[in-house]
């Protein structure tokens, strides 16, 4: 219509959105500490057998019971833990070395040691299918190598209360070197050495004072060895 202007449409733009911040995380640092420790009380070791495993699992099956005449000798050697299927050196499973650890962390008032965290940022290498670590004699001698551990005979009480005799391995004099992994931004080496040392009192192997079996355990306590150095591997 004449005299009239015709209105300009508006439009509304969008702004353009920021893009998002880019996530940067770093890799989690790893530190492999090669700690050698010294025992301060007998290691006793005692495998569970391929005997005993073979027993439970007929038990299970409902297979009857064969009576076998006991032989000391081949219940020592069943308990030995050993390296390539064994004919190599005796040695102790790093499970139990880490057990040691993280049990050894209660005795530090320090809340900053949370357990589950402790779990997470330790680990403790061994060699082989059951994680061995080499059980040395000193001198540079190895257990099974060099010389072979005593056999030792131990009166014992089953779960039932039935008294029994044990014929186990004893390592003594005896020492090792921890292969422990642990996370540097978590904690330092000198804390991961304090709870290696501290894990001593709790003990390895069978009658240590950690054992939930046991109220009088004594055996496989250790301490971290200050006669020879720490050392870090890269």
């Amino acid at each position: 219509m004449a005299g009239r202007t015709a209105k300009k449409e508006e439009t509304t733009e969008t702004p353009t959105s920021a893009a998002a911040p880019q996530i940067q995380i770093k890799r989690i640092g790893r530190q492999e500490a090669r700690i050698p420790i010294v025992g301060t009380a007998p290691l006793i070791v005692s495998k569970f057998s391929e005997k005993a495993k073979q027993m439970m699992l007929d038990a299970q099956q409902g297979r009857k019971k064969a009576k076998v005449i006991r032989d000391p000798e081949a219940d020592f050697q069943a308990a030995r833990h050993r390296i390539g299927n064994n004919e190599g050196w005796d040695g102790f499973p790093a499970a139990g070395a880490k057990g040691a650890i993280v049990g050894g962390a209660r005795f530090f008032n320090d809340k900053k040691l949370n357990m589950t965290l402790l779990k997470q940022s330790i680990l403790v290498v061994g060699e082989g299918d059951d994680g061995l670590m080499p059980i040395e004699h000193g001198d540079g001698k190895i257990y099974g190598v060099d010389l072979d551990p005593v056999q030792r005979e131990d009166m014992v009480r089953n779960a039932t209360g039935v008294a029994d005799f044990r014929f186990r391995p004893m390592y003594d004099p005896w020492s090792m070197t921890l292969r422990v992994i642990y996370l540097p931004d978590v904690m330092s080496l000198e804390t991961v050495v304090a709870l290696v040392d501290a894990g001593g009192f709790v003990g390895l192997g069978e009658g240590r004072p950690g054992s939930l079996m046991s109220q009088t355990g004594t055996w496989g306590t250790f301490q971290v060895d200050d006669t020879k150095e720490v050392e870090l591997v890269k």
